[in-house]
């Protein structure tokens, strides 16, 4: 289930304004719903990283449907935002922006 509603996770992706060939990180991705929109409005690669296997494959999913319509890529990774280099695989200073919808008020699950 998404946290953000769609409408919103286009509105926060428009204010991002992303531009074509920028990089960018969804650190607490969930369903991939903020990747997806950032890649239908520009040619980017957008990595939604969350911890939830369930989460990602649910972000799987969203961006294969997606796809089609997408002008941008979406990369899905179950790891830990905070080790991108090593669980994620994303190298130092490779992102431009990060766009993120915060789990404030939310407890995780371990």
């Amino acid at each position: 289930r998404a946290h953000m509603r769609p409408h919103r996770a286009a509105l926060l992706a428009r204010l991002l304004a992303p531009a074509d060939g920028e990089v960018l990180l969804d650190p607490t991705g969930g369903v991939g719903i903020l990747a997806i929109e950032a890649a239908l409005l520009a040619s980017v690669t957008a990595h939604s990283v969350d911890l939830d296997p369930a989460a990602c494959d649910a972000a799987r999913a969203n961006a294969a449907a997606a796809a089609p319509r997408l002008r941008g890529r979406v990369t899905v990774h179950c790891g830990d935002a905070a080790r991108l280099g090593g669980e994620v695989g994303l190298p130092r200073a490779s992102v431009d922006c990060v766009l993120a919808d915060l789990p404030f008020g939310t407890a995780p699950r371990h």
